[in-house]
Formats: structure tokens, C-alpha cells, sequence
């Protein structure tokens, strides 16, 4: 049992060093320069080896992305159990995509790649899922925030409409995304910092719907710098300062 224990546990690293690799490898020359025997070479495992863990390049991507999202919904996690009113933890939950969004600033790109057909057919079902697996996790905490909210009378809405705003906040978090990916444009329009602008669209979208405490009547701004000491002491300094 221990020595199987061990080897599963020898598989794993040996995985995480291919993905670092490959992660590495991405962040330089994108995607076209991602290559297999490369990645061998760095890692010093044989190509054989790396085709052991990944069946074709794409798999291999998938994992980089993979990856990434666990750590989102690691970060996701910490922000909902953040101790504040469900619409503080709402923004915590913003503050943390903010953070893995600046921390993993090419995953927003890979992802994208990864979802054209010609890619994603040559990926494996089980990291498919994974990937599906931790996109349902981060929006099961959101409708848990909302679900807090409706008990506690915070914000009332049905079912359907929380699914709604879900959606919508996906959509607006999405489009801050691809503008801080778009320099040029921000530049050319004299944008506000896209994701100060998410943070004022959050407030907006969250007063518009009646979410309590309005921020006519709470200091949200406290609330920022709550999160900033109690959630996300490490990377918080890291993103926003």
C-alpha cells in the first residue's frame, strides 16, 4: 500500500514538472513553440515518458489550463468563506478572479485556444472534464453566495433570475478580461484600469438589482481592505499595488 501510495505520488510530480515546463514554454514563445521533444529535453525524461502522461500536445495544454483553474477555485474557495455580508463575499469572490486573472494573465489566452474545435478534439475526455469540473466548482460558490443572500433576506429573486446574474457577472468579469488582454484598445480610448472599471461595474450591477447593503449605505471601501488583509494577504500586494 505504501509503495503504491509512493509511485502514485512520484506520477503526480513527475506530471506537475512536465506541466511547469510546458507552462514555461507557452509564457515565452505561445503556443506554436510548444513542442514535446522540447519539453522532454528540459524535463530530462524521455520523450516516451511525456507521451506516457499526455497523449498529444493539446492534452498537454489542456493541463497548463487545468492547472491554472485548480488554482482558481483555491482562490475562489478562500473569498467565499470570507467573514462578511454574502455581498462583501460576492466582491471578494471578484477581487479573487482579479488576482488569478493578473497572477496567470496567459490562461485567459490558452483557454480561448483551446476552445476551437481543432484543438479541443485532439484533448482527452477525462482533463475535458476537469476542466468542466472546476468551472461548475467556482459557480456553485457564487449561487451559495446568493443563495446566503436570499435567506437572509439581502436580496430577493428566484431560481432562475440568480442563474441570470450569475450569467451576467460571468459576461462582465469575461470582457474585463479581454480588455486587459487588449492594451491597445485601453489605450487608444483612454479606458479606466479595466479591472478598477470591473470594480465599479460590480458595484453598479449589485446596487441595480437591490443586493443589501446598498453602497449609498455601507463603506465598501472598508470592505476592500478587509479582503486585502484577511483573504489575500500574499497576492493582494502582488495585483493591486
Amino acid at each position: 500500500m505504501v509503495a503504491s501510495e509512493r509511485k502514485q505520488r512520484e506520477l503526480e510530480e513527475r506530471e506537475l514538472r512536465i506541466i511547469d515546463a510546458a507552462r514555461g514554454m507557452l509564457a515565452k514563445e505561445g503556443y506554436l513553440g510548444l513542442n514535446m521533444d522540447r519539453v522532454a529535453t528540459q524535463v530530462e525524461y524521455s520523450k516516451g515518458t511525456i507521451y506516457n502522461h499526455f497523449a498529444t500536445k493539446e492534452d498537454l495544454l489542456l493541463a497548463v489550463v487545468n492547472d491554472a483553474k485548480e488554482k482558481r477555485v483555491a482562490l475562489f474557495e478562500r473569498a467565499a468563506a470570507f467573514n462578511g455580508t454574502p455581498r462583501e463575499r460576492m466582491y471578494a469572490i471578484g477581487v479573487a478572479d482579479t488576482i488569478f486573472s493578473r497572477l496567470h494573465d496567459d490562461s485567459f489566452e490558452i483557454e480561448h485556444l483551446l476552445r476551437t474545435h481543432s484543438v479541443w478534439e485532439k484533448t482527452s475526455a477525462e482533463r475535458q472534464e476537469a476542466l468542466g469540473c472546476s468551472d461548475d466548482r467556482c459557480l456553485e460558490l457564487c449561487l451559495g453566495i446568493v443563495h446566503d443572500a436570499v435567506a437572509g433576506g439581502d436580496l430577493v429573486t428566484t431560481p432562475e433570475r440568480a442563474q441570470m446574474y450569475m450569467h451576467a457577472l460571468h459576461t462582465m468579469s469575461l470582457g474585463t478580461h479581454e480588455l486587459a488582454q487588449d492594451e491597445m484598445m485601453s489605450s487608444k480610448y483612454d479606458l479606466i484600469e479595466p479591472y478598477q472599471a470591473l470594480r465599479n461595474n460590480l458595484t453598479i450591477f449589485l446596487d441595480a438589482i437591490h443586493w443589501k447593503p446598498l453602497s449609498n449605505v455601507w463603506d465598501y471601501e472598508q470592505t476592500y481592505e478587509r479582503i486585502a488583509k484577511e483573504v489575500f494577504p500574499d497576492e493582494y500586494p502582488r495585483v493591486f499595488e
